[in-house]
């Protein structure tokens, strides 16, 4: 294994899953304070840092169910976004099981919710995702474009 695998010198640092669900795609509602004290609202996709010794794959169905509460099966790599010298990776995934909004992750302790604001797990219908703040807005873009279009 290379040794570099889930470590902070592995290009590749974190991993998110664009995982499409029986009723539409499941995202990461964030709800946060901006620098003025407002409360913003933006979606993202599930998904985070590698820890070490981890494949891509142990590391993107770990942070979705963590995060989600569901299991997923990976279908293919979907997109790179590259920032300088670190990599974050999109994987195209399939709901399998669990109860969305059941995650257990990090991201759900008073400390880090006070830290970092909510992060709420739910599906929107793939007619709805175009009107959404979903970020990264480039892999918005290419998801409407080569997946939801053509579904």
């Amino acid at each position: 294994m290379d040794a570099r695998v889930g470590s902070k010198d592995d290009p590749v640092q974190k991993v998110r899953g664009i995982v499409f669900h029986p009723d539409g795609l499941l995202l990461m509602r964030r709800v946060r304070k901006n620098r003025e004290g407002k409360n913003v609202e933006y979606h993202v996709f599930p998904g985070g840092g590698r820890e070490v010794g981890e494949t891509l794959e142990q590391c993107l169905m770990r942070e979705v169910h963590e995060e989600t509460g569901v299991h997923v099966k990976i279908e293919k790599e979907f997109a790179r976004l590259n920032f300088e010298a670190k990599h974050e990776i999109f994987f195209v995934c399939r709901y399998l099981n669990g109860r969305v909004g059941s995650g257990t992750g990090a991201e759900f302790t008073e400390a880090r919710i006070a830290q970092r604001g909510l992060y709420i797990a739910e599906v929107v219908p793939l007619k709805k995702v175009a009107e959404l703040d979903l970020k990264p807005f480039k892999i918005k873009e290419k998801l409407i474009k080569e997946l939801i279009e053509k579904s």
